[in-house]
């Protein structure tokens, strides 16, 4: 039995900042009191979480109530150095809670998620279940996960099935 629970990411907004230049990049970190991070990497903000996905672009998460005044803030920060668009329809979101979530993401794919360094504040990008996944891991036993949305049934029906299998097996 692997000791993870699984529950849907609910009551935020997802945005998809895209800069052009580093210039853009320091002064929006600057104007959110953050840096954007590094490769591979996260962090949370008043009310932010600012997440790595390739060069020169991140995901963002905010609280659906924040979301105006998040989506003003940054297109005022960005302007013509980049692009802001809001993502929370294409991808699909599920929180993972508990000890066993590094052995829980082994499963389906191939994600080494045992080294000791990735822990709170990584990022990670791989496919699962013939699915690309995002991990941003939150904490030492919270994990967020994010599929594209036209995946996420057969995707957290394949993990839901998993852990299913896994009880009745324990």
């Amino acid at each position: 039995m692997i000791d993870v629970s699984l529950a849907a990411i609910t009551g935020q907004t997802l945005f998809r900042l895209a800069l052009w230049d580093d210039s853009a990049r320091a002064r929006i970190g600057t104007g959110l009191g953050i840096p954007l991070p590094e490769p591979c990497r996260a962090v949370s903000a008043q009310s932010l979480r600012i997440s790595w996905l390739e060069d020169g672009h991140w995901l963002i998460a905010c609280g659906d109530d924040a979301a105006d005044a998040v989506r003003r803030r940054l297109e005022t920060l960005v302007g013509s150095d980049g692009t802001l668009v809001e993502v929370g329809a294409a991808l699909a979101g599920r929180r993972i809670t508990g000890a066993g979530w590094r052995e829980f993401l082994m499963i389906g794919g191939v994600f080494d998620a045992e080294d000791p360094g990735f822990g709170a504040g990584s990022v990670a990008r791989t496919v699962m279940h013939h699915s690309a996944l995002l991990i941003d891991v939150i904490a030492a036993d919270r994990v967020h996960a994010y599929v594209p949305a036209s995946h996420a049934e057969d995707f957290f029906g394949f993990w839901d099935a998993e852990i299913a299998r896994r009880q009745v097996a324990a």
